[in-house]
């Protein structure tokens, strides 16, 4: 009966710890660029500080990123400025509003769809019909795709967004 007991609390130990990381990820990020506070990079979710950074407005250099993994509350990721050179930090940050995309449609009757999984094979869920400069806020990710939500005319709207409609770049409209 011990020995069961210390498998199953093994066992239960082993899955948690695979659980914390939920899927590996390649896709680009940006902090908001009209953040102004510094943001912390972590060794480990909920670990030590490893450094602090925030865009700097003066040189109009904005923080950038890769998502490399997404766990429940941080993201895996490779962080650095746009122009500085060897800025990169890699490390995990707390999830929070500060961390999107922009889209790339531009043209007039094209919409932004938000599908219900990482496919395009998959329902959508709901669109944007016209583009806005507004950040959508990543809340997960998978392989390329980022799982979105934004605040558009007054509606909550959410959803995966497919990555050849994704743009983090700050300074282009990615066309």
């Amino acid at each position: 009966m011990k020995k069961l007991l210390i498998y199953i609390f093994c066992f239960s130990l082993l899955t948690k710890s695979f659980g914390q990381t939920k899927s590996n990820c390649d896709c680009g990020a940006i902090i908001d660029i009209n953040y102004k506070n510094e943001i912390s990079i972590f060794d480990k979710p909920n670990g030590t500080i490893i450094q602090k950074l925030k865009h700097d407005f003066e040189k109009e250099d904005y923080l950038t990123m890769t998502i490399l993994k997404d766990s429940s509350d941080y993201y895996k990721v490779n962080i650095s400025y746009s122009i500085k050179e060897n800025s990169n930090v890699i490390g995990w940050l707390k999830k929070d509003n500060n961390i999107g995309t922009f889209t790339k449609n531009y043209s007039p009757k094209e919409r932004i769809n938000l599908y219900t999984e990482p496919n395009k094979k998959s329902k959508v869920k709901t669109n944007i019909q016209n583009w806005t400069n507004q950040l959508y806020i990543i809340e997960k990710c998978n392989e390329k795709w980022v799982y979105v939500r934004i605040k558009y005319k007054g509606k909550n709207k959410e959803g995966w967004l497919e990555p050849e409609m994704q743009c983090n770049n700050p300074y282009s409209t990615c066309n």
